[in-house]
């Protein structure tokens, strides 16, 4: 069960539509969109949700990319209706290391910057503060290259 709930978040993390590994020379620009799943430590209070994303990357040289990502995620309190959204901003150096002509383990690290903000039903839809976090992160991954403008 554990195995199957990272599997699936990794493979639906996966930046679809950016380029074939192969393709991934100075100049690149990819695009990517992707879903996530939240797991908050119990001290947030919060319910464990879906969210999504996109991302949008540089490649200065050959297999060193710069990246920036932005995720959203709602959900809500426990025990509560206040609903929270959750916005996630990161920037991440990383680098592709090509492992075949359509793959390539990529390595990396960066920064992120987490908001929750919260409303509870009918008080106006106004949004108010309920905390931030600032820091350090690390990726580890693999793209497949699914053709000539696509991978996973």
């Amino acid at each position: 069960m554990k195995l199957r709930a990272l599997v699936l978040p990794c493979l639906l993390s996966a930046g679809l539509l950016v380029p074939a590994a192969y393709a991934q020379r100075q100049g690149t620009v990819e695009f990517g969109l992707f879903a996530r799943k939240n797991w908050f430590g119990q001290s947030y209070g919060l319910h464990q949700t879906a969210g999504g994303g996109a991302r949008l990357g540089f490649f200065a040289m050959r297999g060193l990319e710069l990246e920036a990502n932005a995720a959203y995620t709602p959900t809500r309190l426990l025990g509560s209706e206040k609903h929270v959204s959750v916005l996630r901003l990161s920037g991440i150096l990383s680098y592709s290391i090509p492992t075949s002509e359509h793959s390539a383990l990529i390595i990396g690290a960066g920064a992120t910057h987490d908001t929750y903000r919260f409303r509870e039903l009918g008080a106006g839809q106004s949004y108010q503060s309920y905390g931030s976090e600032t820091g350090p992160m690390g990726l580890i991954g693999l793209r497949l290259g699914l053709g000539s403008t696509l991978s996973l």
